[in-house]
């Protein structure tokens, strides 16, 4: 087994799922071979689906095994009951037992979709009180243990944090493995930013199809890595990597590809590329005069409320502005943990070190990354305190 695809969704009803199974097998042997494929859908020790079917490969070919089905009366995943099945896959050699293969993998079934300017999650709108995450670690800068981020994962929920942006790149496979069971909606984003030279017509490269191999890799990589995980409402193109037919030829593909989650990508607005209106740091006024618009376009906030010294604390002025407009869904604060590493002094006190801190020659902005709800040792900063009070639920009244 090569790979598999479980492709899980809800009927019109939102009372039935729709699962579809696609099991991708590589015969690389000289000769032809038979193998069982055994499939089955598990809630909790009961089974909600069953195949096993017996299939003969070419030598030096592949197969792609498909399975469809439609569970009745489905426990749906959302972020407040994250309800996840488990599936079990097995490919059986009856002749060789040693070289049976196994898979079992959490799934869930949800449906995303936008209507009437609203991103709805199972038909309901939804608010996204988020937070973007950076990959990082005091000690040991971007290897982020394990343990790291259970506790983060814990911290998050606590606070009262719903979804989390992957700020700018794919995460640790791990890190979804703990968003599913725990309930968060999660942006994936590619691994694409060209930053001060997407800003200017002249260096940016979005429309030099030369590099549409190189971005097209990118966003498959990210597709293909994590397109299991029931807690990925949103593909991001990138960030701040300009325009053109590169990211519209992107868009298209993954639109292609799934038709269970949105697709977005700030720089181009409100374009035809892109499933709503993603800002960053907006101006109130800016919110106001979508909202007032009744565009078709939901918006939903991919960074604000940057979280450095005494910040956070007009949190509340913006959610004022967001309850207002139903095409106004939230947003995603930015950090969630302070990027400093731990130096030690010469009587070896540790302390949050930045910018010259490493070389007094390098060429640094400074404590621009000095921006977390939680401190390098993922303890709460004060303006975590305010992020806390406007995120606490609230009824939609439309």
């Amino acid at each position: 087994m090569s790979d598999y695809y479980a492709y899980s969704n809800l009927d019109d009803t939102f009372t039935n799922g729709i699962f579809k199974n696609t099991i991708f097998i590589q015969n690389n042997s000289e000769q032809a071979v038979s193998r069982i494929i055994n499939l089955e859908l598990l809630d909790g020790d009961a089974s909600m689906y069953k195949t096993a079917v017996t299939i003969e490969i070419l030598a030096g070919s592949s197969i792609d095994f498909t399975s469809e089905n439609i569970i009745k009366n489905v426990k749906q995943w959302s972020v407040e009951l994250p309800n996840l099945y488990r599936l079990a896959i097995s490919l059986e050699d009856s002749k060789n037992p040693k070289d049976n293969q196994y898979i079992k993998r959490n799934t869930g079934f949800k449906r995303v979709e936008i209507k009437n300017g609203q991103v709805l999650f199972n038909g309901k709108t939804i608010y996204i009180k988020g937070v973007d995450r950076h990959k990082t670690d005091l000690l040991m800068g971007h290897i982020v243990s394990r343990a790291s981020m259970e506790k983060d994962i814990k911290l998050i929920k606590q606070n009262n944090i719903n979804a989390v942006r992957s700020l700018h790149y794919p995460n640790d496979p791990y890190w979804l493995e703990l968003c599913d069971p725990h309930g968060f909606y999660v942006v994936d984003e590619a691994n694409i930013q060209s930053h001060l030279l997407a800003i200017d017509e002249k260096t940016q490269i979005g429309n030099k199809m030369c590099w549409l191999p190189a971005y097209r890799m990118r966003t498959q990589r990210m597709y293909f890595w994590d397109r299991n995980h029931a807690s990925i409402y949103s593909w991001s193109l990138g960030i701040e990597a300009g325009e053109g037919e590169i990211f519209r030829t992107t868009y298209k593909w993954l639109k292609e590809q799934d038709d269970n989650r949105i697709v977005q990508y700030e720089p181009v607005g409100k374009e035809g590329y892109t499933d709503g209106y993603y800002p960053m740091y907006p101006k109130p006024e800016y919110l106001i005069e979508h909202g007032k618009s009744d565009s078709d376009n939901p918006s939903i906030i991919i960074e604000y409320a940057h979280g450095m010294e005494n910040s956070v604390r007009n949190l509340q002025d913006y959610w004022d502005i967001i309850e207002t407009y139903p095409n106004l869904q939230g947003g995603f604060i930015r950090d969630w943990v302070d990027q400093s590493l731990e130096y030690k002094d010469e009587n070896g006190k540790p302390y949050f070190a930045y910018g010259h801190d490493y070389h007094p020659d390098l060429l640094t902005d400074g404590n621009f990354l000095n921006n977390g709800l939680v401190n390098p040792y993922h303890k709460l900063n004060p303006h975590l305190l305010e992020a806390k009070k406007v995120s606490e639920p609230v009824q939609f009244s439309y």
